[in-house]
């Protein structure tokens, strides 16, 4: 919100001071309420995730468009949950468990959605 502001006043000086936290706000809570609709999925998932790490698979993540969120997520998910080195922790070890998150912004960038298919077929 804070970054929205600024950069909102450093383009038009005159611009309210809520304008866009505001908006960043609404946009924020229709996310929010849109991710409800999938919980049940989430759920699923999640425990699918948690049955497969202790069954001795790695998760893993990806993102070949935007390295930077590979970095990131890395950082974000605490120490060593994720494993980001393939010379540390080998994919084809435990393949039949692994987990392979693909950081994304859209399904448009071909080579992130063939990767996510490549592993998913390698899995169980």
């Amino acid at each position: 919100m804070l970054n929205a502001e600024i950069a909102n006043k450093l383009a038009n000086p005159r611009a309210r001071a809520v304008d866009e936290s505001a908006e960043y706000l609404r946009v924020l809570t229709e996310r929010v309420q849109r991710l409800k609709e999938h919980m049940d999925r989430i759920r699923e998932t999640a425990v699918t995730m948690a049955r497969r790490i202790r069954a001795g698979g790695r998760w893993f993540a990806r993102s070949i468009e935007f390295e930077g969120f590979e970095l990131e997520f890395n950082v974000a998910s605490g120490v060593c949950v994720v494993n980001w080195s393939n010379q540390i922790h080998s994919w084809d070890a435990t393949r039949e468990n692994n987990i392979l998150l693909v950081n994304a912004i859209s399904p448009a960038f071909r080579k992130e959605m063939d990767l996510a298919l490549k592993k998913q077929i390698e899995g169980t």
